[in-house]
């Protein structure tokens, strides 16, 4: 078959090096590396990063860009609008000519400012569309927490979460990476739940390889942004560091919280900003303990790969965390409890070290791109079967 992925960002290579900055661009084109494994064609149409090539092919995917991707929080308004415009333009330009060229069996966008585009387009040529969703973002949250980051861009950022919110309820079909999606999509925007079908998220075990040469590190990765709260993994840090003063903390990734949150660090904690995968594996192999104390998660990812890697997750108790973790983490609702159960795994290695061996037995049996690839099959061979019904019915008729 031929899919075609529509997306805001996607993975580029620098120095044979592929760049991957989220966890939503990572499920995209994983999925899609997989697909190409088992002989389909894959193509992914995506906003350009500053240093990406306007076209190139990553393990048989074969990326177009357009336009020019930036962060909100890197832009003024007018800047912002005048990049969205131009991005809308060359993204429908682009799909419009990949359409009629190619003629994909199916269109998968996640829910990004590209979706409105893949979605009008797909209508016009009677394309079955695929809405990819991570998250279902709830209006207030929203806007509690955005506007601490973005200030007043926050209100324009609302139509985008309405429309990220409403959109998928006339996609032909819903692919979400955790069961917790399903209730909010069908109860509050009128998702037909037939339609839906949970993916999940999947991790390439050969480069997240298990490690036991650690160090006395901590590790904090994620953007920072006011509902990743890493002002309480500071204070958690702060507190462990009083009881083992050779602990050290590392924040891997950036955001509009940085410079507040360097202004509350203190010996021991280091910022590293934006890191590639491959530093971003190492840290986790060198680490004993991967800490999140995110307020939401769609499905929290990171975690996985700190079990994979053999760094201990210790987790805020948030259903994300409940649902990807299971009993192979350990789940907080204090500041107190984090702390306490941090150190003893610090001073217990044999304990950290037979739960993390576990862990990854867990990991290895659950999260892998070819389960991922086999329940993303099934949802369109579900719809194909489905659609070849509907045609025998209406030709009796």
């Amino acid at each position: 078959m031929n899919f075609c992925f529509v997306s805001e960002v996607a993975p580029y290579r620098i120095n044979e090096e592929v760049i991957i900055t989220g966890g939503g661009e990572a499920h995209a084109f994983f999925l899609a590396r997989e697909l190409v494994k088992r002989g389909h064609t894959v193509k992914i149409v995506t906003a350009r990063w500053k240093n990406a090539p306007k076209r190139e092919s990553i393990d048989g995917v074969e990326l177009i860009r357009y336009g020019h991707y930036a962060p909100w929080f890197e832009k003024s308004l007018p800047a912002t609008f005048g990049n969205t415009i131009r991005n809308m333009v060359g993204c429908f330009k682009i799909l419009e000519t990949l359409i009629r060229k190619d003629q994909p069996d199916f269109i998968i966008t996640p829910m990004t400012f590209a979706f409105p585009r893949a979605f009008l387009l797909a209508k016009i040529h009677k394309i079955p569309l695929i809405a990819e969703v991570h998250d279902v973002y709830e209006m207030p949250l929203y806007l509690q927490h955005y506007k601490n980051d973005y200030g007043w861009l926050v209100y324009p950022g609302a139509l985008y979460v309405w429309i990220y919110n409403n959109l998928p309820a006339y996609a032909d079909l819903v692919e979400t990476v955790s069961p917790n999606n399903i209730d909010p999509l069908v109860k509050e925007y009128g998702v037909n739940r037939e339609r839906i079908y949970v993916t999940r998220n999947g991790i390439d075990l050969k480069k997240y390889a298990y490690s036991t040469e650690k160090q006395q590190v901590i590790v904090s990765l994620g953007r920072l942004v006011s509902y990743k709260r890493i002002d309480k993994v500071i204070r958690i840090f702060k507190e462990v560091k009083k009881r083992i003063s050779n602990v050290q903390l590392l924040i891997a990734g950036d955001g509009p919280e940085r410079k507040k949150l360097e202004a509350l660090a203190s010996n021991g904690i280091k910022f590293l900003g934006f890191v590639s995968e491959e530093q971003k594996i190492a840290i986790l192999q060198k680490a004993k303990i991967l800490i999140s104390c995110s307020e939401f998660e769609g499905f929290g990812m990171v975690p996985i790969e700190g079990l994979a890697c053999g760094a201990y997750p210790v987790l805020s108790a948030i259903p994300a965390h409940k649902e990807v973790i299971g009993g192979y983490g350990y789940l907080f609702q204090s500041i107190d409890q984090a702390v306490q159960r941090i150190c003893e795994l610090l001073f217990d290695e044999r304990e950290r070290e037979n739960l993390c061996r576990i862990g990854r037995k867990f990991v290895e049996s659950k999260y892998t791109w070819d389960n991922v690839c086999n329940n993303f099959l099934h949802m369109i061979n579900e719809f194909n079967r489905l659609q070849s019904c509907t045609k025998t019915e209406n030709l009796i008729l």
